[in-house]
């Protein structure tokens, strides 16, 4: 049987794909009922799409030519002054474990990330992490990331790929989970 699944990095071509799906699974774009299958709580601006994917990447999925998922890779400073992203650095620098550490300097943000329906299940978001973490461990030691706390799917989703809880914190009314990826 042939391998229907590509993954590979971003290039301009993806990127209506990318904010399509983008925009289809933003939290406020769905109903309580469709939250239940995961969402995202922040999102790429359309006019920074194109400088995050030439810096450190945007990891984009293929099932059968079928746009499949996205998997951002950025650096931290790229997101200074969002809330949720200021607040999730914020943690980690109050944490006793990362206080010291340079995080702007040594961790990367992976995410947003999203599949559409269809591919969930097929090892697709393994693949995309999988080449997310060999393009960012040349820059980086560590990825961090968030999920909302209410957001079931995606935290057991990303809890079978290495990410590991650090705590939880808050930006705005929403309360997350601060995880980290360790590379080494």
């Amino acid at each position: 049987m042939t391998e229907t699944i590509v993954v590979r990095m971003a290039h301009s071509d993806d990127y209506p794909n990318i904010l399509a799906l983008q925009k289809a699974n933003q939290i406020g774009n769905l109903t309580e009922a469709e939250r239940k299958n995961g969402f995202l709580s922040a999102e790429i601006p359309e006019e920074r799409i194109g400088a995050l994917a030439s810096d450190t990447g945007i990891v984009v999925a293929y099932d059968q030519a079928e746009f499949a998922g996205f998997f951002c890779i950025s650096r931290l400073a790229s997101w200074r002054g969002n809330a949720i992203i200021d607040a999730l650095v914020a943690s980690f620098e109050q944490s006793e474990e990362y206080a010291s550490h340079r995080i702007s300097e040594t961790m990367c943000l992976f995410g947003p990330m999203c599949l559409n329906q269809v591919a969930r299940g097929k090892g697709i978001l393994e693949k995309m992490i999988g080449l997310a973490i060999e393009s960012a461990k040349t820059q980086f030691e560590n990825a961090i990331s968030f999920i909302a706390v209410d957001n079931a799917r995606s935290v057991n989703a990303v809890a079978k790929l290495g990410y590991r809880p650090v705590r939880r914190f808050t930006s705005g009314e929403r309360e997350y989970h601060a995880l980290i990826a360790e590379f080494a």
